[in-house]
């Protein structure tokens, strides 16, 4: 057993999720907001065996009677969340929700925390499974997240709805010139989109699908 500590949104998460996971190692992800005793807690649960992390957060590891490998330079905080037993049944069932003539085209926008099932399994594993690309944001800036989406051209973007709310009332969004979006659809999950702001924003954004997804964590990261 493995246990992953690490800031959620940078390159190097999925690459070590991932090679950890390749080896046949159980793996088990990160919130950076939790207190070093719920680190502690979880990795007790869990079993670990080893513990990934980085500089900052070493501080919060360092008692846990697990040896640690630190990786980077970064000065950037983290901590504990999901402990997933039926992973490879949710990688599953998001590889075969994609069509075959849309495999190796999907770019993917990376938004959502890969310390949560959703984005390690629903974003990073599904896109990179399918011959896609997965372009990771560290967090949310609305110019930042407009540029990404037009300079990178994603193609699907999973977000939440007050980026939607963001989408559709901010004046920023006028600095752009949508129409270079190569955008096709979001998801959009943790919360349900009021009808009038769904109209809104399928009006602003004509052409782009809005897929609305309710979280199962027992079952799975999300279902429709």
């Amino acid at each position: 057993m493995w246990f992953w500590c690490y800031y959620q949104m940078l390159q190097k998460y999925g690459i070590v999720a991932l090679g950890i996971m390749a080896c046949g190692v159980v793996f088990s992800g990160v919130n950076p907001v939790l207190h070093p005793s719920e680190i502690m807690k979880q990795a007790n649960a869990a079993n670990a065996k080893l513990i990934v992390t980085n500089g900052p957060n070493y501080e919060k590891v360092k008692d846990l009677e697990q040896p640690v490998v630190v990786l980077g330079e970064e000065r950037i905080e983290g901590a504990t969340n999901w402990y997933e037993l039926n992973l490879v049944a949710n990688l599953c069932s998001s590889l075969f929700s994609i069509r075959t003539e849309m495999i190796g085209e999907v770019t993917t926008l990376g938004l959502i925390p890969f310390s949560h099932v959703y984005g390690i399994v629903g974003i990073c594993c599904a896109t990179l499974g399918n011959k896609g690309k997965v372009v990771v944001m560290n967090r949310f800036n609305l110019r930042t997240f407009l540029n990404t989406l037009i300079t990178q051209e994603v193609t699907f973007a999973p977000i939440v709805p007050p980026i939607i709310l963001a989408l559709v009332k901010n004046s920023i969004v006028d600095e752009f010139d949508l129409s270079k979006l190569k955008l096709r659809a979001v998801m959009t999950a943790a919360a349900p989109l009021a009808p009038e702001l769904l109209a809104s924003f399928e009006n602003k954004f004509p052409g782009v699908q809005v897929q609305e997804v309710r979280p199962m964590a027992p079952f799975s990261h999300l279902s429709s």
